[in-house]
């Protein structure tokens, strides 16, 4: 009985994952850039190459990231996170000024 009810709730937890992560994807699109600042002297913006979908079919954003410092900008590499974490961390869209 408690694996069964045990097994129900995982199930229902990673529909809503599911969810939340679909949910997500539909505000992201490739091209698009996003920006967030990391600390008082450093600017992060990524670009959305594009969207895969991983693990348990959960959507995945994959992107580039450029970090601008007073030392210049760096590209940081292209790096991979499941939609709903990465709206969570990047929610404000770039200005086109910030994009590179």
């Amino acid at each position: 009985m408690f694996r069964f009810v045990g097994s129900a709730l995982k199930s229902l937890r990673d529909a809503q994952e599911h969810r939340k992560h679909r949910r997500a994807v539909q505000e992201i699109e490739p091209g698009q850039a996003f920006v967030r600042a990391r600390g008082s002297r450093a600017l992060e913006t990524v670009q959305v190459a594009g969207i895969v979908n991983l693990v348990d079919d959960v959507p995945h954003v994959r992107y580039r990231v450029k970090l601008r410092q007073e030392a210049g900008l760096f590209d940081d590499g292209v790096r991979t996170l499941g939609a709903a974490r990465f709206l969570e961390i990047y929610s404000r869209v770039a200005e086109p000024r910030f994009q590179d």
